[in-house]
């Protein structure tokens, strides 16, 4: 759990970084950030699905997370929770919920995430999750300073989501094999490309509706 603290620490500390950037940029400033950030994700996202996998479980994979994620509306909720609190904390900025939501997604589908998640609660190795700290608070930086506040708030998700896996991995021991990790890789890599669109303006995918895709990866990956 001590890398899930630290990255959610890094976040927390980027993004109030960024707010007092933020102060001194312009929205035209701010409009040229989010672009440049959207095409760095696309391009990491695209270089991650490329990877070997088995192509038919990413494909499963993507259909069946969609349904879930669908039936379920995780996008809507994840908004929902977004504005209960800007409600609560008073605050009238328009993009409050949308710097929450991308930054959270953005922060939770790398595969980084679930892997170091797993190697810190399962060796009690946080140095994947050090290191996807340091990414994660710098990209806050531009972030918070365009999208404001929300994405501070994204901490919280990436807290109970990376200390979740954690805990699991405790629990049922090593079963992160390198077949599993590349069909992880490839199906985080779509949602990472796909939110990396969205921050472009080019799509408007309900990133969150696929999050279940990652779950899948893994269940098919063990049973396939």
């Amino acid at each position: 759990m001590t890398g899930t603290l630290v990255n959610s620490m890094a976040i927390v500390a980027g993004g109030f970084f960024g707010l007092v950037l933020g102060r001194y940029f312009t929205a035209r400033y701010q409009a040229i950030c989010i672009q440049a950030m959207g095409l760095c994700v696309a391009v990491v996202g695209l270089k991650m699905a490329m990877v070997e996998a088995n192509i038919l479980i990413v494909i499963l994979s993507m259909a069946f997370g969609g349904v879930v994620g669908e039936w379920v509306d995780i996008e809507a909720r994840l908004k929902d929770f977004a504005e209960a609190v800007k409600t609560k904390l008073g605050r009238g900025d328009a993009r409050f919920t949308e710097g929450f939501v991308g930054a959270t997604l953005l922060y939770c589908v790398g595969s980084l995430a679930i892997l170091g998640a797993i190697e810190d609660g399962l060796k009690s190795d946080p140095s994947l999750l050090y290191t996807k700290a340091l990414m994660d608070g710098l990209i806050s930086i531009p972030m918070a300073s365009s999208l404001g506040l929300g994405v501070l708030l994204s901490s919280i998700p990436v807290l109970f989501y990376q200390g979740s896996i954690s805990l699991t991995a405790m629990a049922v021991g090593d079963l992160a094999t390198p077949e599993v990790i590349a069909n992880l890789t490839a199906t985080g890599g779509l949602l990472v490309a796909a939110l990396g669109l969205n921050l472009l303006k080019i799509t408007e995918i309900p990133i969150g509706n696929l999050l279940p895709a990652v779950g899948f990866a893994v269940l098919f990956g063990f049973t396939v």
